[in-house]
């Protein structure tokens, strides 16, 4: 039995570690595309996703607003998002745990292997969650005033949206969590083939 659940919480770190080292790091980066790069080549760089022509025009419609930001509220947010993506990553163990009982599901749809991330990302979009909540969600990554006055500009961003446009919006980020953890997933399988073919020494 104690081998058994040994076996299952390597497992969920190998998995968790996976997603993580692959899927993060790319996750992070379409949000960095996201604040900085003109609208036509951020619309360009979504077509890998294959996503619905709705959801695409709505990440694109909230872009507009994120677009109006200053460069200084831009830097600050991608500041905190870069946080965010090493705590994800010094994390793991807590996390393997934590998950333990999700470890089909976490492993193989729709995570992007980014948890803190994710939730930060969902509840932004969420419009039940207000500006002072978002803030209090995130006061751990929130050092100065300017921080958390760029995170409420952020978070009123989704606030003015329509319900139809949130939907559509949350539809697109699925759609790349799909997509990234199907990519984690075939690139930590080509890992394991060629760790196969290798001869023994």
């Amino acid at each position: 039995m104690r081998l058994s659940v040994t076996a299952l919480l390597v497992t969920l770190a190998l998995c968790y570690y996976e997603a993580n080292a692959v899927v993060c790091p790319i996750f992070a980066l379409d949000l960095k595309e996201y604040f900085y790069s003109p609208d036509p080549l951020y619309k360009l760089s979504l077509a890998k996703y294959i996503a619905p022509q709705e959801a695409v025009a709505a990440k694109m419609q909230v872009k507009q607003c994120t677009n109006e930001f200053s460069v200084q509220n831009r830097l600050l947010i991608t500041k905190i998002l870069t946080d965010l993506s090493a705590a994800a990553a010094s994390n793991m163990k807590l996390v393997t745990v934590l998950m333990l009982v999700a470890l089909p599901l976490y492993c193989y749809a729709g995570s992007s292997g980014c948890s803190l991330l994710d939730n930060v990302i969902d509840k932004a979009v969420d419009p039940t969650v207000s500006k002072d909540e978002y803030r209090a969600y995130l006061k751990d990554f929130l050092q100065t005033e300017n921080e958390g006055n760029a995170i409420d500009e952020l978070k009123q961003c989704f606030l003015q949206q329509s319900n139809e446009t949130l939907a559509n919006f949350k539809q697109m980020l699925v759609t790349v969590k799909l997509l990234l953890s199907k990519l984690s997933y075939l690139s930590k399988n080509q890992r394991t083939k060629d760790q196969d073919m290798k001869p023994p020494l």
